[in-house]
């Protein structure tokens, strides 16, 4: 629900052309937002990395997922680690690209690659950003999101810095 508050108020601002939004499904592999899909009780939450990358595999997950974000300059991945290994981690942004992770510490390791931010999301931003951990990655997207509608110019900035700051100030 919050991260989607973030989506409607960019694309309110810019356009419904200015964003789109994908889920990795351990059921369905890489899903549109639009795409409706039949109740399921299948995860990758808690199962071992080998076996998510397989079943990754199989649902073609990093191949389509790097393909829908080829035209993207900022790719914002509100991933746990159980679903970051399903993308093949690290994804490698192409040139003039950024990607920007909400990661929790453990997490980071699997994405710092050039040309990704990684802004932490763990217990003590979930106390920062008054969050509980589940919705705390969408929080920070939908603040995200709301600083760059209300500091368009910080756009530029946000898409050079290698760093968190950026993304965090805004």
């Amino acid at each position: 629900i919050t991260m989607m508050r973030g989506v409607k108020a960019l694309r309110s601002h810019f356009g419904e052309e200015c964003c789109g939004v994908q889920i990795i499904s351990a059921g369905y592999g890489l899903v549109s937002e639009h795409q409706p899909i039949i109740p399921y009780e299948v995860t990758f939450s808690g199962r071992k990395p080998g076996v998510v990358m397989q079943e990754a595999e199989r649902l073609q997950i990093a191949t389509r997922l790097r393909l829908s974000i080829e035209s993207f300059p900022l790719v914002v991945f509100l991933l746990g680690k159980d679903y970051l290994y399903s993308t093949e981690p690290p994804l490698q942004p192409h040139s003039g690209q950024r990607f920007l992770y909400f990661a929790s510490e453990d997490s980071s390791e699997l994405v710092a690659t050039e040309g990704a931010t990684i802004a932490l999301s763990g217990k003590d931003q979930a106390r920062m950003y008054r969050a509980s951990t589940l919705s705390l990655k969408g929080r920070q997207f939908e603040l995200l999101a709301q600083g760059i509608v209300q500091n368009p110019e910080s756009w530029t900035a946000l898409l050079e810095d290698e760093s968190p700051r950026t993304a965090t100030m805004l």
